[in-house]
């Protein structure tokens, strides 16, 4: 690989490259990883700073406590906090974690637990909305918006980042900049930016001893 460079300039076109190359590895991929939209959003703050797999084992004793319905665990949260903190202590942080699940919980019965009432709202409205609630920032608050919500947001992780600065591209720091020069080629479809996050996960967890290796061999 070469020597880190600040190509800024390059992120749109490469963000192509990288996508046309690894659709034809993956082949169709479903992402977010979640049987429901409550799900989905709950997994977006049970990830946080932890393995997936940790979160998993959360959403598992969520799951057998019969709390991956909206209406359940926001009663449950409200009834008894410690009893749901300690179902999720596999995702580590589970106290702050559980103070968070509430807060989102509150925010989704304010539309009545419809996914379709959030979702009526316009992106950056509703974006506003999550980004005010205490431990969701932009990374947790645009995967929610895209696959719960189906809002156009390609969402930026530390996977993200750490390919790009493997293909010697220094990216904006900021997070933003960042996001709107991943999504700058592409059409402004959720399913598309939805899907080439997913890729992009996929691919950093097989190659992520060697980022430049696989579909990706040579890209530069």
């Amino acid at each position: 690989m070469s020597d880190l460079r600040p190509r800024i300039a390059a992120i749109p076109e490469l963000t192509v490259e990288i996508l046309d190359r690894l659709r034809p590895h993956y082949g169709d991929i479903a992402w977010w990883p979640a049987e429901g939209d409550w799900e989905m959003m709950m997994g977006a703050i049970l990830t946080q700073n932890t393995s997936w797999r940790n979160a998993e084992k959360a959403i598992t004793a969520l799951r057998g406590a019969g709390l991956l319905e909206a209406q359940a665990f926001h009663q449950a949260i409200h009834a008894d906090t410690e009893t749901v903190a300690a179902l999720i202590r596999p995702s580590r942080y589970f106290n702050q974690k559980a103070a968070r699940l509430g807060l989102l919980a509150d925010w989704f019965a304010s539309y009545d637990f419809e996914i379709g009432a959030a979702s009526r709202r316009p992106g950056p409205e509703l974006r506003k909305e999550l980004l005010s609630i205490t431990g969701i920032g932009p990374e947790t608050a645009d995967c929610i918006l895209v696959y719960a919500l189906g809002k156009p947001y390609f969402v930026v992780d530390s996977y993200t980042r750490k390919l790009f600065e493997a293909l010697g591209v220094a990216p904006p720091k900021k997070y933003e900049d960042f996001q709107a020069l991943l999504a700058e080629d592409l059409p402004a479809d959720p399913r598309v930016l939805g899907e080439a996050h997913g890729l992009i996960v996929e691919y950093c967890k097989e190659f992520h001893n060697h980022l430049g290796a696989g579909p990706l061999e040579g890209l530069q």
